[in-house]
């Protein structure tokens, strides 16, 4: 993954261009943060498009740092990265090492992001960790457009699996979870 100072220009420049499209007035200025989301999930026997994020997401520690699906006033996000970790051996999120092997359900689906339209789209097998990695923001797939989550508008994440195929389920009795993490740029507009 390309320098975060680097990557850090790169976010501002975008949020100038999105702040005169959206007419965003900026007054006061406004401060950048580096910021981490993340997001474990239960996967077993899921199908079909699943929310990831929505009205009644609350932040747990271990679990989630999303906090609903609609951001506060000034404040907007800037993804830079995101990357999957599967764990197909810990039999609860809490004890997962997220070094397991996809199913080829995962593999296989999308991952979408949107706020009244798509601003993201990007196929699952993107963003699986690559044992290749010599650390840890090498395992992030680039996300060269930065799309942004602009406050005061509810938006959605949503993992949306090929028709007719579901991860293993109970039947199976093998675990499936997965961990999302999303390497952001937090703007708070004064």
């Amino acid at each position: 993954m390309k320098n975060r100072f680097a990557l850090y220009a790169l976010a501002l420049e975008r949020f100038a261009t999105f702040a005169d499209k959206t007419q965003l007035q900026v007054k006061n200025g406004y401060t950048l943060q580096d910021k981490n989301f993340y997001l474990n999930v239960d996967l077993k026997g899921k199908g079909g498009a699943i929310q990831l994020v929505d009205a009644n997401t609350k932040k747990i520690d271990g679990i989630t740092n999303f906090d609903g699906n609609r951001l506060n006033g000034g404040r907007h996000i800037i993804i830079d990265g995101i990357r999957l970790q599967p764990e197909n051996t810990a039999t609860t999120i809490g004890a997962a090492k997220w070094d397991g092997t996809a199913t080829p359900a995962v593999k296989n689906s999308v991952l979408k992001i949107s706020q009244g339209e798509e601003i993201l789209f990007v196929p699952v097998s993107d963003l699986l960790a690559k044992d290749t990695a010599t650390s840890n923001s090498d395992d992030f797939r680039e996300i060269s457009h930065l799309p942004i989550i602009a406050p005061d508008v509810d938006y959605k994440i949503e993992w949306q699996f090929p028709d007719g195929v579901a991860v293993p389920g109970a039947a199976e009795d093998a675990p499936c979870f997965a961990r999302l993490e999303f390497h952001t740029h937090e703007v708070f507009v004064k």
